[in-house]
């Protein structure tokens, strides 16, 4: 445990040291972890994510589906916290100092940053898919309903797909390719195009008059017209409009409390959930957001879910932006710690489940439910372990590579 403890301590003071916005770190260690959790318990929980009682294991999974909870563990809320946070933090520099070299640099410095540890995340899922150790395929607990992995985890030639999803599939691909092998990598093509689009709009957008309704209107249009995309474009932009209107922190924070609380219920939903069949009721017959009358192969539940979910991420970071109480929570030594290592973790995590969690849960150790939290307690080992080592190896030589490159790049 002290070794542990160290580890934490010595990351959370270089951390704290390396970034003015801390907090920020913290609040995607949170985000990260919900994602796991999400994960896990869509696999061996699915009714937690789609309130199905046939396939329900314990009571409190509907309950949980149904609650105003839902934020706890709902990792498309999370997924678009990350969004949200990458808009601000990508642009925040930039506006501080009004070096547009920053901008460039980062604009020439993304592709490798992400490709990386983008790439070594897919290899180790195509090693342990290829060796035989994906177990997931033989569960019959009811995750299939919620993703079928024996269709999405076959395919007729693994290098060649490996291959093509590696240089083409993660960052320009659809779907299909990207969650073949590693299915968080489907964040990484709008991660990558995401980055691309607010740094180049703060070019732009610094010293024009009503900035905030031109990118507001921007945000809607990509929202409305770009396919199934469109609204995690949204949320990129409205993270680098916080970040270029210098929001400030107050340490009058009741009123924040008070919206930040709706913000988590928006980012609880779910399309089918007893709480929230109003929200649902209304988009669907508004047609608010309901984009699936322009493209027909996307489903309308999600279109609505994105839009609830971006619009309490929205509202999750602006208020932590603002609230010197939450500032202090985020900031906390574990929260950084897991912050340090987010991206890491999200990547590396989904074949622990796939593999060994259920590995674990088929041979049975005790009931079912004890198999699960023993699948449960060595996936959290196993993925922090990975997770740290990668970030310590993998992902400091890829920010290392990516800022060698883009200086290279400038001088050149």
């Amino acid at each position: 445990m002290n070794f542990v403890n160290k580890i934490i301590v010595s990351d959370f003071r270089s951390s704290s040291n390396n970034n003015h916005f801390a907090y920020l770190n913290g609040l995607r260690g949170l985000a990260a972890s919900i994602v796991v959790i999400f994960h896990f318990l869509m696999v061996f929980y699915p009714a937690t994510v789609n309130g199905n009682p046939k396939i329900s294991h314990i009571p409190v999974d509907v309950w949980l589906y149904n609650s105003p909870f839902g934020f706890f563990y709902n990792g498309r809320f999370a997924v678009s916290i990350f969004f949200v946070l990458s808009g601000y933090v990508l642009t925040k520099s930039y506006f501080i100092n009004k070096d547009k070299e920053i901008l460039i640099k980062r604009l020439l410095a993304r592709y490798p940053r992400l490709f990386i540890p983008s790439v070594v995340s897919m290899l180790f899922a195509f090693v342990l898919l290829q060796s035989g150790a994906y177990q997931i395929f033989h569960l019959n607990n009811g995750a299939s309903e919620i993703f079928n992995y024996s269709e999405r985890l076959s395919f007729n030639h693994p290098v060649l797909y490996t291959l093509n999803s590696i240089f083409l599939g993660i960052f320009f691909g659809d779907y299909e390719t990207e969650q073949i092998l590693n299915t968080v990598l489907w964040t990484m093509g709008i991660e990558f195009k995401g980055s691309l689009l607010v740094l180049s709009a703060a070019f732009f957008i610094d010293n024009i008059k009503y900035k905030n309704l031109i990118v507001g209107v921007i945000a809607v249009l990509v929202t409305v017209f770009y396919q199934r995309d469109g609204i995690h474009y949204a949320a990129f932009l409205l993270g680098m409009l916080f970040a270029s209107n210098n929001i400030k922190s107050r340490s009058n924070n009741y009123w924040l409390l008070s919206l930040f609380i709706p913000g988590l219920y928006l980012g609880g939903y779910f399309y089918k959930s007893e709480s929230y069949l109003l929200f649902t009721h209304f988009l669907t017959m508004k047609k608010v957001i309901d984009i699936s009358h322009f493209y027909s192969d996307i489903p309308s539940e999600l279109s609505i879910d994105y839009f609830y979910y971006t619009l309490g991420a929205i509202i999750t970071v602006y208020c932590t932006l603002k609230c010197v109480w939450l500032q202090k929570i985020f900031a906390s030594g574990i929260l950084m710690y897991l912050g340090k290592i987010s991206f890491s973790l999200y990547l590396m995590h989904q074949p622990i489940i796939n593999s060994l969690c259920a590995w674990i849960v088929l041979i049975g150790v005790g009931n079912y439910h004890l198999s699960v939290l023993v699948a449960f307690i060595t996936m959290i080992v196993l993925s922090w372990l990975i997770a740290h080592f990668m970030t310590q190896t993998v992902d400091k030589f890829s920010i290392n590579t990516s800022k060698a490159l883009a200086k290279v790049l400038i001088n050149s």
